[in-house]
């Protein structure tokens, strides 16, 4: 699992956000339950010809049945663009964007991410996304803007067992341009 050394949190975060740091800020309920042909559309797009990802067979003497490629973990939390109850869906990780709004930042680039995968979703499965407030930085102006960096840790469940299914650690420097 993908841990990090914290750095001090900021004096100057509202008690709220800084509360926050380093614990589960955000459960994400399953978007989509997982599927072969969102599988195979995904490895269509990539032209990943893996035989375990294709080949039943394979698939059952290597994993003891079908696996979704790892590159589709964070798919499986991404909510869809309408529902039909008129509600607005959350979005992917939800509490990236209510930090930028609290703080009135506008724009944001991921500086890395980091994957560690520990067991395959299946056909069937739902996945549960934790966001955690891993770490967050003091204001700081670069040649981008003025803004902070903060590190979400995504941790992957699978929602029958509770199974640890991946984690996923993710660095953006949200922004405003300068003036």
């Amino acid at each position: 699992m993908i841990e990090r050394r914290r750095q001090p949190v900021p004096g100057d975060l509202p008690p709220d956000i800084a509360e926050m740091v380093g614990k589960v800020a955000m459960v994400m309920a399953p978007a989509v339950t997982a599927d072969r042909t969102q599988m195979t559309a995904f490895l269509s797009a990539v032209e990943d010809g893996n035989p375990l990802l294709w080949d039943e067979g394979v698939a059952d003497e290597l994993a003891g049945e079908t696996v979704a490629p790892p590159a589709m973990l964070s798919t499986f939390m991404r909510p869809g663009r309408w529902l039909p109850d008129g509600q607005a869906p959350l979005r992917a990780m939800e509490l990236h964007y209510q930090l930028k709004e609290r703080f009135g930042l506008a724009l944001a680039i991921v500086g890395d991410s980091e994957v560690a995968m520990f067991d395959p979703v299946r056909p069937g499965d739902r996945v549960i996304t934790e966001i955690v407030l891993d770490e967050i930085g003091p204001e700081i102006t670069n040649r981008l803007g003025t803004g902070r960096k903060w590190t979400l840790l995504l941790r992957y469940l699978r929602e029958c067992d509770g199974a640890l299914l991946g984690t996923e650690g993710i660095r953006f420097f949200s922004y405003n341009r300068p003036s």
